[in-house]
C-alpha cells in the first residue's frame, strides 16, 4: 500500500561566521517569502554548523511526491535543487554570509516513505505510542512518533509512552503471502503514527539486523522465534527481554 509521501533535500553551505542561528534564519526566511522570492517551502528547519569545516547544514526543502511515479519523481528533485538555490540568497541576506555558497546538496530526494510490505502483524498506532512489551520482540522502537504531513507544514511529534520504547515482533517483520520475504524500516506495516516511528535509521538497523537472521534461519528450514532471539543476544542487539 502507499499513499502520498514527503521527501526532503538536504544541503550544506558555506560562509564566513555569521549570526547565522535558527532565529535568525526563520526571520530571513519569512522575509524572503513575504517578498515573493522562492521556490521555498519551509520558513523552519534543521539548521546544524560542522565541527571542523564550519559548514552549515540545512534541511530546509520540503516536497510533496509520489515516489512511485517517475515523473512525480522528476519533477520533485528539479524542484528541489530551485529550493536550494533560492534559499542559498536567503542565507546570504544575513549578516556575514553575504558570500555563502553551496558546497553540496543530496544526491537525491531523501523519502521518508514509500511503499509498505504486508506482514503477519501490522503494527497498530496504539502499540507504538503505549509502549506495547510484545514477548515475541526482536527489535525495539524507541523513536517519537514523527509525522511531517506536507510540504511547508510543521511536523507532528508523539513522545512513546510506557518505558519508552516497543517491542517490534518477529512477526512484523515477515510477508503475510509469502513465507521467505523479510521486511524492515520504513517498508515495515505500519499505521500512519507507527509507521512515523518505525522508518527512522535506528530502528532500521535493529529490524534489518533481526530481519537477516530471521532470513538465514528460514533459509536453513528451522525458522524459530527463541532461535532468532537468542542470536541476536548473542550478536549483542541488548534485546531488553
Amino acid at each position: 500500500m502507499a499513499g502520498r509521501r514527503q521527501g526532503h533535500s538536504g544541503s550544506a553551505t558555506r560562509e564566513s561566521r555569521s549570526r547565522a542561528d535558527s532565529t535568525a534564519i526563520h526571520q530571513a526566511i519569512t522575509a524572503a517569502q513575504a517578498a515573493g522570492i522562492g521556490p521555498l517551502t519551509s520558513h523552519t528547519g534543521l539548521t546544524v554548523r560542522l565541527p571542523g569545516s564550519g559548514d552549515l547544514v540545512a534541511y530546509l526543502a520540503d516536497e510533496d511526491v509520489d515516489v512511485r511515479d517517475a515523473k512525480s519523481l522528476a519533477e520533485a528533485e528539479r524542484h528541489a535543487r530551485a529550493q536550494a538555490w533560492a534559499y542559498l540568497e536567503v542565507f546570504r541576506s544575513l549578516p556575514g554570509a553575504e558570500n555563502a555558497r553551496i558546497v553540496t546538496t543530496g544526491p537525491q530526494l531523501g523519502v521518508r516513505e514509500s511503499r509498505h510490505v504486508l506482514t503477519r502483524k501490522e503494527l497498530s498506532d496504539n502499540f507504538a505510542l503505549s509502549g506495547t512489551q510484545d514477548p515475541g520482540m526482536v527489535a525495539a522502537g524507541a523513536w517519537p512518533v514523527e509525522y511531517h504531513p506536507g510540504a511547508g507544514k510543521p511536523s507532528q511529534w508523539e513522545m512513546i509512552g510506557g518505558p519508552g520504547y516497543y517491542g517490534i515482533p518477529l512477526d512484523a517483520l515477515i510477508s503475510r503471502d509469502t513465507p521467505n520475504l523479510f521486511a524492515a524500516g520504513r517498508l515495515l506495516d505500519g499505521e500512519r503514527k507507527a509507521a512515523a516511528s518505525l522508518r527512522v535509521m535506528g530502528t532500521s538497523f535493529a529490524t534489518g539486523q533481526a530481519a537477516g537472521v530471521a532470513a538465514a534461519q528460514h533459509s536453513r528450514r528451522n525458522l524459530d522465534l527463541h532461535a532468532v532471539q537468542a542470536e541476536l543476544q548473542r550478536q549483542d542487539a541488548r534485546l531488553p527481554l
